[in-house]
């Protein structure tokens, strides 16, 4: 059954249009569903004519420089050598501040004290509306959908680098459509962009088969010291600076190993915590049936019923130790 969704806000096909020069935003350290929304919407919006700039405050992560942005990628606004945006657009990103400490001023200046516009495409729970036009609808199951929407809205065909774009948003934020959020809209797009030309082959190979022997080995000593807490409900990991250090690898490493621990037998919920530049990030993950991003934002964190993830101060094993007893509580009621 596809889900109630929010059609195309006529206020934002409006601020496009009207559009000259649009910078294109993110949350800091991308996933799929970030750059692919990002890259998406650039080429929607340059097939209408537009002058536009990507900023993200991280790197892209060695496992997605593959894909190909439409224009140049900064990550200071110093690197835009003076060049003025009328419009300000930030796709995937839950509040202003995970967008990073540059991207957040812009985002929180009031209205009065610009020259831009602010719009916001998102599909996370919470989303505080902080744009000037807002799309915002956890409904979707990934913001690149409701690019996709955006472009279906505007006569665009899902074909091309953009049908690329939207396809790697969806398979990321789905789990490769294997995700509770698997709905029929999700498949219905990437049914689209396959007959617009899309080779599945193709994709799978640029963005699953390209590991590295380090990253594989990372994985290995991982996932032998995961443990199972809560009866075998929870499956726990730490991973401390030292692992990828032994390794030679970054944080990005990582990319999607919460996920992938939700294979094992019985297990409702992960809850994944690493070594982060100021103290720690969890990431918890479940198959839906366990509300995970209620108790990331005991703690301040965000995101959705069946992945969210917050920023805590400490050691990863500190922070895992504060989380668990709550998820305990949550799958096993009085316990």
């Amino acid at each position: 059954m596809t889900p109630q969704l929010t059609p195309t806000p006529a206020p934002v096909i409006d601020a496009l249009r009207s559009a000259t020069r649009i910078l294109v935003t993110t949350h800091k350290n991308p996933d799929g569903d970030a750059l692919g929304s990002a890259a998406a919407f650039g080429r929607i919006a340059q097939s209408l004519g537009k002058e536009v700039r990507f900023f993200c405050e991280t790197p892209t992560p060695d496992h997605l420089e593959w894909l190909p942005m439409p224009a140049k990628l900064v990550h200071s606004m110093t690197e835009l050598d003076g060049w003025q945006f009328d419009t300000l657009t930030v796709v995937d990103c839950a509040d202003q501040y995970r967008a990073g400490a540059e991207m957040a001023e812009l985002l929180s200046a009031p209205f009065a004290q610009r020259k831009y516009r602010i719009i916001s495409i998102d599909h996370h729970t919470g989303n505080p509306l902080y744009g000037d036009e807002n799309w915002v609808d956890p409904n979707y199951c990934a913001t690149g959908a409701i690019i996709g929407e955006l472009a279906r809205s505007l006569n665009i065909p899902l074909a091309g680098e953009l049908g690329k774009a939207l396809y790697l948003a969806i398979a990321s934020d789905t789990g490769s459509f294997s995700y509770a959020n698997t709905n029929a809209q999700a498949l219905h797009l990437a049914a689209e962009i396959v007959d617009n030309g899309l080779s599945v082959a193709e994709f799978t190979q640029e963005y699953e088969y390209n590991w590295s022997l380090s990253r594989m080995r990372l994985w290995g000593q991982l996932m032998n010291e995961v443990r199972l807490e809560c009866e075998g409900a929870v499956a726990v990991s730490v991973v401390t600076a030292a692992h990828l250090e032994r390794y030679g690898l970054k944080p990005n490493a990582l990319e999607d190993y919460a996920s992938w621990l939700r294979r094992l037998a019985g297990v409702k919920v992960v809850l994944f915590a690493r070594t982060a530049k100021h103290g720690t990030k969890v990431s918890l993950r479940s198959m839906g049936d366990v509300n995970v991003q209620a108790v990331a934002a005991q703690f301040g964190g965000g995101g959705h019923v069946a992945a969210a993830g917050v920023d805590m101060p400490g050691e990863p094993g500190e922070a895992a130790a504060r989380i668990l007893p709550l998820l305990c509580e949550l799958i096993t009621p009085g316990s």
